[in-house]
């Protein structure tokens, strides 16, 4: 096996999808989420296993809807575009009627 192949199995094992490692000009967009993430870490430290958080990650479908205390949230996706990554985000519930929604593409 070539050093530089990606091991699909371990990929799988690790819920990774392989195309994270394609170079397609998404590096921009990989540091923009990490700073955004970065910019949250206290209030997601502070949610973390209170069953009030959330993320979504644009899969192989037209969106998905998040269940919370009073509502739920329908969130749409655009269609993907080549060579921009796919969308996701994080949904915070601050109290019944409250939220922070931080998205990236």
């Amino acid at each position: 096996m070539e050093e530089s192949a990606v091991d699909t199995n371990l990929l799988a094992a690790l819920t990774i999808e392989s195309s994270g490692f394609t170079l397609n000009g998404t590096g921009p967009y990989l540091a923009r989420s990490y700073e955004l993430l970065g910019n949250m870490l206290g209030i997601i430290q502070k949610f973390r296993g209170t069953g009030k958080m959330t993320g979504f990650l644009q899969e192989n479908t037209l969106g998905c809807t998040l269940p919370f205390s009073q509502y739920d949230l329908n969130i749409t996706y655009s269609t993907r575009q080549e060579g921009k990554p796919i969308s996701g985000g994080i949904v915070i519930e601050l109290s019944d009627y409250e939220i922070i929604f931080r998205y990236w593409i």
